[in-house]
Formats: structure tokens, C-alpha cells, sequence
């Protein structure tokens, strides 16, 4: 064998068990069950203007700064994660703002669409009642 080959090193412990061989456990079914929030338009354009327009005081200098993702995460109680994918796509959300439904949270505790043209929804129902008629 030359100097310039290797030798595979040998696993410590058992030799891993085929697919066949193992024991199928209950808590290995249970799905996996992950958090998954949402956010509205208006929160994000309310942290990013916060990224963009809000001045912290350095010290005692006078002088003023922008806040950091991390100083708006512990603000907003938003991973930083997703606000720097909100900075990254900051021209996206911009361009969606106004034309897209919200979600507003209902009197009984439920979430509701609230439309920005509501004469409109009201005459596309009134078609749509009629249609339904004939």
C-alpha cells in the first residue's frame, strides 16, 4: 500500500441495523408539529419603517443610529430571521401595501377579511345574488 492512499477508518459501536430489522416505535408516528405564524402587510411595513426611520441615542455623544434586525426583534417580538427576509424583499412588500386584503380580527374572536373596496364587494355580491337566482 503507498503512503498516498487512505484507510477507512472503522466505525465505533455496532454495525448501524437494516430498515427490515428495526423496531417501529410509537412517538415516531406523532407528527411533527411546527409554529408557523403570519403576518400582515401593515406589520411588516411597520418594522421596516422602524429599520428605516427610527434613531437611537449613542450614549451621551448626542449622536444618533439606526436600530440593528436584533433591536427590532426584541421590539417587535419577530425572529430576526424573518425581518431580514422582509429587508431582503423590502421593494416587494412595498409595491403589494395598499391593494391587498387584511386580516382584522372580528368581534367574536375570529379573523374576518376586510376588503379596501367594500362599495365594490357590495356590487359584486349583488350580481352574484341575481345570478344565483336565475
Amino acid at each position: 500500500m503507498s503512503s498516498n492512499q487512505r484507510v477507512a477508518k472503522k466505525r465505533r459501536g455496532p454495525k448501524a441495523k437494516s430498515i427490515s430489522e428495526r423496531i417501529l416505535r410509537e412517538r415516531s408516528l406523532n407528527p411533527i408539529v411546527r409554529i408557523e405564524r403570519t403576518y400582515s402587510q401593515r406589520q411588516k411595513i411597520r418594522v421596516l419603517t422602524f429599520l428605516e426611520h427610527y434613531q437611537l441615542l449613542l450614549g451621551t455623544s448626542g449622536t444618533f443610529r439606526t436600530p440593528t434586525q436584533q433591536e427590532a426583534e426584541d421590539r417587535f417580538n419577530i425572529p430576526r430571521r424573518t425581518i431580514s427576509e422582509w429587508a431582503r424583499k423590502k421593494t416587494e412588500i412595498e409595491t403589494a401595501g395598499i391593494n391587498t386584503c387584511r386580516r382584522a380580527q372580528a368581534p367574536g374572536g375570529g379573523n374576518e377579511t376586510q376588503c379596501w373596496w367594500p362599495e365594490l364587494e357590495e356590487k359584486l355580491y349583488k350580481d352574484f345574488l341575481e345570478s344565483r337566482g336565475q
